[in-house]
């Protein structure tokens, strides 16, 4: 366990063989692994099951579960022993004990039955130590229980298992041991026996807990530019939220707590079964991302590089994207004008650039961002809607986000920053709401003593932190 860049992904990419270790060892029964990538790695019996899954989706399950150890017959030509794959396949998930429709194509199946697919791989391919990193963010009640069975059993078979999770319930249920990173470094390992929730958010927060330099703290209750009634969707179950013109309003839980999926909901990307949305004070539907943005909408993506930027475009190409009409006169582009306001914002946000015409694909991720800001603080938005704004950027970039987060908020704006890092949230907002499980389980205020703990509690634990209504406080 650890939270948001701890090192988990990291160890877990050295284990698999996708880095090599700068210093130090892994040691496989007994014998120093000497060279580092994937196939080799899976040839000493360790076989990774990724958070996102990798299926072929228009190929059967049992022919997935073969890919990259499919078994051949005959010299030449060599063909697939498909009556081998059949029984293998067959007996591989009676020995998980699970019920799986083989002969149906991968897309068909549900996201548990799509992870069983994936362990099956690892079976194929003898694995001594299944890593199963996040393996219950996309799955149902039910759906987690049938994969907990499949791992008790796999533990009888003999199969170590790495279960990397954030949610503490979970990890408490099914692991022997609990191992906590923080910064890259290993906190401690505790048996089960011994461990509490308590004493495991503890080990995570640190003994001094963090000390965040904070922009501001205010508890002043100005006009409420936008509030959310009951909004559902397949992810979301009953949002009730309150935003207020000149507040950054922190909004934090783990991977799959329902955070993105509020942010696609506001910007038109997805659309609720149920509740009702109101901006200043009238009830709207957000139909599409062009009619959030007339409404005055504006969105950091999580996923910059698939959904933030035209990663071949030049860096004014992008910075203008968004209100491309003020850049046209009479349906035509002129771009002087482009460039004109590119280079106002090279010079505002520090964008390290050989100019206007570089190319984004061609910049580093922190100045990518940037331009992904940048392309909306030349439009007139009410809303800025920050998704994980600062992942993949240093350390100087991070505070140069920070700060303009606050200036957008005083100049009247309203702000939603997203994070699953639970210090910046502290550092940067007036309020904060944890998330959990698609609905708000609890907020706070950056000022609260031991507040780090108490929303670590509230996004891990069921007991954790108070239950928010949306009132005033």
């Amino acid at each position: 366990m650890g939270e948001n860049g701890a090192g988990k992904s990291t160890l877990i990419k050295v284990i698999s063989g996708v880095y090599s270790p700068d210093r130090g060892k892994v040691i496989v029964a007994d014998k120093e692994v000497k060279s580092f990538n994937v196939k080799q790695m899976e040839s000493h019996g360790i076989f990774t099951v990724h958070q996102e899954i990798n299926l072929v989706p228009f190929i059967s399950a049992m022919e997935n579960v073969f890919i990259g150890s499919e078994p051949v017959r005959g010299k030449f030509p060599k063909i697939l022993d498909y009556s081998y794959m059949k029984q293998k396949a067959q007996s591989l998930v009676q020995t998980i004990g699970v019920e799986l429709n083989l002969k149906a194509p991968a897309y068909t199946l549900s996201a548990s039955e799509q992870q069983i697919i994936q362990i099956c791989r690892g079976l194929v391919a003898n694995a001594r130590v299944m890593i199963l990193d996040e393996p219950t963010s996309s799955l149902s009640a039910e759906e987690i229980s049938s994969l907990f069975s499949m791992v008790k059993k796999l533990r009888k078979e003999g199969v170590g298992i790495i279960f990397v999770s954030h949610k503490l319930d979970e990890v408490l249920q099914i692991s022997d041991r609990i191992t906590v990173l923080k910064d890259g470094e290993k906190i401690g390992t505790i048996p089960r026996q011994n461990a509490t929730e308590e004493k495991i958010v503890s080990m995570m927060v640190g003994k001094s807990g963090f000390k965040a330099v904070r922009f501001h703290v205010s508890k002043k209750v100005s006009e409420t530019i936008l509030q959310l009634k009951n909004i559902t969707t397949n992810k979301l179950r009953g949002v009730n939220l309150e935003l207020r013109k000149g507040e950054v309003l922190g909004i934090v839980g783990v991977v799959g707590a329902g955070k993105t999926e509020l942010a696609e909901v506001l910007f038109g990307l997805d659309h609720p079964k149920s509740g009702e949305i109101y901006l200043e004070g009238e009830k709207i539907a957000i139909k599409s991302p062009t009619d959030a943005i007339k409404k005055g909408f504006a969105l950091v993506p999580e996923n910059r590089r698939i959904q933030g930027i035209f990663a071949r475009l030049s860096l004014s190409n992008n910075i203008t994207a968004a209100y491309l009409s003020q850049w046209c006169k009479g349906g035509v582009i002129f771009p002087s004008l482009e460039n004109e306001v590119t280079r106002s914002f090279i010079q505002k946000l520090a964008i390290r650039t050989r100019g206007p015409s570089q190319l984004l694909q061609y910049l580093s991720g922190g100045n990518q961002q940037k331009a992904v800001l940048a392309k909306w603080l030349g439009g007139n938005f009410k809303i800025l809607m920050a998704d994980e704004a600062t992942q993949g950027v240093d350390v100087k970039t991070k505070e140069d986000i920070y700060s303009l987060v606050r200036e957008i908020a005083s100049e009247g704006r309203a702000v939603m920053f997203f994070s699953s890092y639970v210090p910046e949230i502290v550092k940067v907002s007036d309020r904060i709401v944890a998330m959990r499980e698609g609905t708000i389980a609890a907020e706070f205020y950056p000022d609260e003593e031991n507040l780090e703990h108490k929303i670590m509690m509230a996004i891990l634990t069921e007991k954790g932190g108070n239950v928010y209504d949306s009132k005033e406080s």
